[in-house]
């Protein structure tokens, strides 16, 4: 986190020969991030990872101002020729995608099972507006269960059935696709580090729509 806050601009510039001196660290934040290719991106690691551990995944769909059709006004058209950008850490906001997309894509593969391949896919939406920029992840998994809602961004909590590894390639072998109670929790945090939010609306038996907000002027305080 400290490399976060070192100035981007900062050069890189590689000590003479006679000095003993190490380069200057460079920012691992980026003033002008593409949302909509990190989302994108990000949803293609999700769904490789879900074919690994289930076999199959959902599709997902991402879609964002320059997909709307234009306006009359031309600042207005200049606006959709973009998606929103963003001052962050990208594996900050990666992380905290790839924690939400597994939730979906856990809860669409067990509600839909054999017939996953028929399942609308994943519908991610991005907007910006003023300071602000929002990623809304909508999935038909069913929703979340009342008992489950309250307890969601508790650490360490759970209700994915635990798996147990093997010696050998398999869907337990290697890192587990959900079950450890961390990855929801965590997401929130990364989204707060940003000046934004995480939470999520559940339509029962239906399924969930989960918001990041994220801060593209990056002057919000993280709270305490």
């Amino acid at each position: 986190l400290a490399s976060a806050g070192v100035a981007p601009s900062a050069p890189n510039k590689k000590p003479a020969p006679e000095q003993d001196l190490p380069p200057l660290p460079i920012s691992i934040a980026s003033t002008n991030t593409d949302i909509h290719l990190l989302v994108e991106e990000t949803a293609e690691d999700c769904r490789a990872f879900c074919i690994e551990k289930n076999g199959e995944a959902p599709e997902v769909k991402v879609a964002s101002a320059r997909d709307l059709p234009p306006r009359d006004a031309p600042d207005q058209q200049s606006a959709l020729k973009h998606a929103p950008r963003c001052l962050l850490v990208e594996g900050h906001v990666h992380f905290a995608l790839m924690e939400v997309l597994k939730n979906s894509m856990g809860a669409m593969c067990q509600h839909w099972g054999q017939d996953l391949i028929d399942a609308p896919p994943i519908q991610i939406q991005l907007s910006g507006g003023g300071s602000e920029v929002g990623i809304r992840i909508s999935d038909l998994g069913g929703g979340i269960a009342l008992r489950r809602r309250a307890r969601a961004f508790d650490f360490f909590h759970t209700s994915a059935v635990p798996m147990k590894a093997t010696y050998g390639y398999s869907k337990a072998h290697g890192a587990a696709f959900t079950g450890m109670g961390v990855g929801l929790p965590m997401a929130r945090i990364y989204a707060r580090l940003c000046g934004g939010d995480l939470a999520f609306n559940v339509l029962p038996g239906y399924g969930t729509d989960t918001y990041i907000i994220l801060n593209r002027a990056a002057d919000v305080p993280f709270p305490v």
